[in-house]
Order: structure tokens, then C-alpha cells, then sequence
């Protein structure tokens, strides 16, 4: 009656050890399930989180390019003038294409601009300067110790040299003038002129008589009347 009793008793503590150990092997998996869940709840399904993925890096490709894009553009900026003073730094280049600064009234009537394009050396002995005088300025008589060449790239003027008529000379006319010879040259009564006159500057040039507002509005007079 003993081993029987003490039998069942035995077979009872199998029992709840049995139910004990199921209990916490299926509390152990519903753990791990609600662990899984979560985990897969914040981070969403494999396929959408790869599609996420996929897009953030592309994002972020896009970004990289873009910005590195930039980059270069903006170091393109700043770098390319330092290439075109490396390019011009390999010739001696210049322009003529600004007036210059305006003349003293000391040999002249009116406005004029002088701008020295060209200065004269060892290789090179003669000068070339750009001057514009406005219209209606007077030139006063003057002369080179060396031919003297005038170019006119702009407008219309007077040009006289002593013991001759004054004629009009005007854009695109060459006029060559010969050493120690008593010249003047302006702009027109209506019209500015531009011109680039080639010399030897190492000697200053000699004004001699004075061109007045009088005589200027005679030759203009004279001159228009020839156009007629």
C-alpha cells in the first residue's frame, strides 16, 4: 500500500515537472515570438527594408555626386583666371581699345583722351599712342624729329601741314607725315575723332604756332563748303 502510494506520489512530481518544464519552453517561445515581432515591426518586412535601403544610398549617391559637382565647379571658377594669366603669361599682350586719361589743355582747344598703347625700346624705336580728340578741339601746330604716322580707326577730322590745305581725313585713312614738317590734326567741327599715331618718342615733340579757335572754324567753313 506504501509502494503504491509513494509510486503515485512519484509519478505526481513527474508530472508537475513535466508541466513545468513545458510551461517555460512555451513561455521561453512566446518570448522569442514577441521579441521577433517587435524586431520585424520596427524594421518592416526584408523586402521593404531592402527597398528602403536601396533608396536612402541612392539618395545619398545623388547627394555625393551633386556636391562633388559643385566642387569641381566652383574650383573650375576660381582656378580658371590663374590658367588665362598662365596662357597670356607666355606672350606680351596688350589693347589699345581704352581712351586714356584726359590731356592737359596745354597745346589744345576742347577734349582730348591720350592713351600710350606702345612705348618705344632697344628692338622697337618708335611709339604708338591712341588719341581721341571730341568734336570741334583744336591741335596746335607742331613736329617730330621722325616720320610720324597717323592710323584712324574711328570718326573724322582736320589734318594740315604747313604751306598746304587742310583736308578731312576720316576712319581707315593712313596718313604718313614727314620728318621736322610743321603738322596739326583734330577731330571735325561735328564729329570726334580716334586715331593711333606711330612715332619716335625718345626725342619730345616741338609745338610751334598756336592753332586758334579762329583759324579752326575758318577751316571747317572751308572745308564743308568743299563737300558741297
Amino acid at each position: 500500500m506504501r509502494t503504491a502510494s509513494r509510486a503515485c506520489s512519484r509519478k505526481h512530481v513527474s508530472i508537475k515537472k513535466a508541466k513545468q518544464q513545458t510551461k517555460f519552453v512555451v513561455c521561453k517561445a512566446l518570448g522569442k515570438a514577441n521579441l521577433l515581432g517587435m524586431t520585424m515591426r520596427s524594421i518592416g518586412h526584408p523586402s521593404s527594408r531592402s527597398s528602403q535601403l536601396f533608396s536612402s544610398f541612392s539618395k545619398l549617391y545623388n547627394f555625393i555626386k551633386i556636391f562633388k559637382m559643385k566642387k569641381i565647379t566652383l574650383l573650375l571658377l576660381v582656378i580658371s583666371p590663374f590658367i588665362g594669366l598662365a596662357q597670356n603669361a607666355q606672350y606680351s599682350v596688350t589693347s589699345f581699345l581704352q581712351d586714356g586719361p584726359k590731356a592737359p589743355n596745354t597745346h589744345y582747344i576742347g577734349e582730348a583722351f591720350l592713351s600710350g598703347v606702345f612705348q618705344g625700346d632697344s628692338e622697337i624705336n618708335y611709339n604708338i599712342t591712341k588719341a581721341t580728340f571730341r568734336k570741334n578741339s583744336t591741335l596746335d601746330w607742331h613736329k617730330h624729329s621722325t616720320p610720324q604716322v597717323l592710323i584712324v580707326i574711328e570718326g573724322e577730322g582736320y589734318y594740315q601741314e604747313k604751306g598746304k590745305d587742310a583736308i578731312v581725313i576720316k576712319k581707315g585713312d593712313i596718313v604718313r607725315c614727314a620728318k621736322d614738317l610743321e603738322h596739326w590734326h583734330t577731330a571735325s567741327k561735328e564729329n570726334q575723332i580716334t586715331y593711333l599715331a606711330l612715332y619716335d618718342g625718345s626725342k619730345p615733340t616741338v609745338w610751334t604756332d598756336k592753332v586758334t579757335q579762329e583759324y579752326y572754324d575758318s577751316i571747317a567753313e572751308k572745308l564743308k563748303a568743299d563737300k558741297k
